[in-house]
């Protein structure tokens, strides 16, 4: 009985603490396409160079994340992009069209504070804008009515 419990515990931690597991390496928890390369990796980017083609990457990420919602996709002419709209760690995935050297590039990015915060403060100075467009606008038919209605009294 020692010896069957020894043989499992050896088993189970060879199986998840051994780095040549099967198991697929992700970053932020978006999964890393098999056979790539790690080409730069800091805490809030990741960029990989993969022998597969722009199709079987964009397949591949499509599997991965075909149960998730408020992912979009967008097809640029030179990238696939694709983007989470929730609460996610990670922001978006480019994947490039043009092969360098045989390998397509996706690069990996994290959400940063400098993005959100610029788009608040976009946000907050487009309402006074708004506001000020319709405060002049209004003050403009105000005169024009006050001056072709005459005043009775």
């Amino acid at each position: 009985m020692r010896r069957m419990i020894f043989c499992v515990l050896f088993v189970s931690l060879w199986v998840f603490e051994n780095p040549s597991s099967s198991w697929a390496e992700d970053f932020l928890g978006i999964p890393i396409v098999p056979q790539a390369q790690i080409v730069g990796k800091t805490d809030s980017r990741l960029e990989i160079l993969s022998p597969l083609s722009h199709d079987e990457i964009i397949q591949f990420y499509k599997r991965a994340f075909e149960k998730e919602k408020d992912i979009r996709v967008r097809d640029w002419t030179a990238a696939t992009y694709m983007e989470d709209n929730s609460n996610r760690p990670w922001h978006s995935i480019t994947i490039s069209k043009v092969p360098e050297n045989g390998m397509i590039r996706a690069i990996f990015a994290k959400d940063s504070m400098g993005w959100l915060i610029g788009t608040l403060m976009i946000r907050y100075a487009a309402v006074f804008v708004v506001l000020a467009f319709l405060f002049l606008s209004m003050k403009l038919a105000g005169a024009i009515i006050s001056r072709t209605v005459k005043k009775t009294a």
